[in-house]
């Protein structure tokens, strides 16, 4: 389904907003890093992709925050900042400059850790996918891992859901019309579209999405051997598969929320101060218009394409002294693939020119609202 993209800037122009956030009902923190560590005389590489929430419902959600922290980081900390730091000083110490000598390729070891938001619900739900490989080689004392796993977090009742949980599993268990309809409904909805001849048997994962269950599957097929891809359920289809608590919970009244407190912004990296007034406004530095740069080459996933013609989005992040970016956050979200896509553009930029007080050029923050029309 193809369809033009009209991206309209706030105000229909580039404007930076300036200023702590008032209601940060909503914010994913989008980590990325790559060190090399050295242990003794091992080499550890460490890549982290993060999209991590610092607020749902003006709240940290601690319960969540704990969970995140155990799988991802193997600590139960509620505190990101503190996990990650023992995470990483746990594979040594980080090389800042020039190696002296190159360490054996035998004594190496990869680590590679993505945690990427699968679908929200405002007031409700939040659900994510996280694989994290662990590759050692062969002189390498490190111990090998593969983890892959889907769960939704109900906000309301401060609930981890697995897949066991999201559907009935007496019900598929014990009806093989169900196992078969909904086996056959995955492959009508899948991304990547396949034949259901020779299908032997199909291995799924489900999580809750803004608009149906997501589905994870790998089929074992003559024809095709191992095929893996991903489907999106409408929840009006299938809604006799979902578990009594989760009916309960895509069909629920959102909650009043009640503010005890205004979440406040915190920034990584330098510790010079962050300005939210400054002389000169920070600009981006492009041959041409900056809504022409962000829709070009963006792809929005099929699901988001059939339910949705409209969406605003928003992002904050700093400009840094140099002109580059950093603390990308979504703060008004729409749908998760969207917002990464977007924020990838924003990454991919060249250097921006960068704010300035009293001709001195500094860190700046700025928020960044997005309307976006599919024709």
């Amino acid at each position: 389904m193809k369809k033009s993209i009209l991206i309209v800037l706030s105000l229909c122009s580039f404007i930076a907003t300036f200023g702590q956030s008032a209601s940060l009902s909503y914010s994913i923190s989008y980590k990325h890093y790559h060190g090399l560590y050295l242990k003794d005389d091992e080499a550890n590489v460490v890549d982290l992709d993060l999209e991590w929430p610092e607020y749902l419902n003006f709240s940290s959600e601690p319960v969540l925050q704990r969970y995140l922290n155990q799988i991802v980081f193997d600590n139960n900390d509620t505190s990101y900042q503190e996990s990650c730091r023992k995470y990483l000083s746990s594979f040594g110490n980080l090389v800042n400059g020039q190696l002296h000598s190159v360490p054996d390729d035998s004594k190496f070891c990869y680590i590679d850790v993505k945690l990427h938001v699968v679908g929200y619900s405002f007031g409700r739900y939040i659900s994510y996918s996280l694989s994290k490989n662990v590759v050692p080689q062969d002189s390498s004392k490190m111990k090998k891992q593969n983890l892959l796993c889907y769960f939704t977090y109900d906000m309301i009742n401060d609930k981890i859901l697995m897949v066991r949980d999201v559907l009935n599993p007496f019900k598929i268990k014990n009806s093989e019309n169900v196992r078969n309809e909904l086996a056959m409904a995955i492959l009508v909805n899948s991304e990547s579209p396949i034949q259901n001849n020779g299908v032997e048997r199909m291995i799924y994962d489900a999580v809750l999405s803004k608009y149906g269950m997501v589905f994870y599957y790998t089929l074992y097929s003559q024809e095709t051997g191992v095929f893996s891809s991903r489907a999106t359920i409408p929840f009006k289809d299938k809604l006799n598969i979902l578990s009594k608590p989760v009916k309960k919970l895509v069909g629920c009244d959102i909650p009043k929320i009640s503010v005890h407190g205004i979440p406040q912004n915190t920034f990584d990296g330098d510790t010079d101060m962050v300005y939210t007034e400054v002389d000169v406004l920070p600009e981006p530095n492009l041959s041409q218009p900056l809504d022409s740069y962000l829709k070009e080459g963006l792809d929005f996933p099929i699901p988001f394409i059939k339910y949705a013609d409209k969406f605003k989005c928003g992002f904050s992040f700093v400009v840094e002294k140099d002109g580059s970016l950093s603390n990308m956050r979504s703060i008004i979200p729409c749908d998760p693939e969207v917002e990464r896509a977007i924020i990838d553009k924003f990454a991919l930029m060249p250097k921006w020119n960068p704010a300035k007080v009293n001709g001195k050029a500094v860190r700046c923050f700025c928020v960044f609202p997005i309307s976006v029309r599919l024709k």
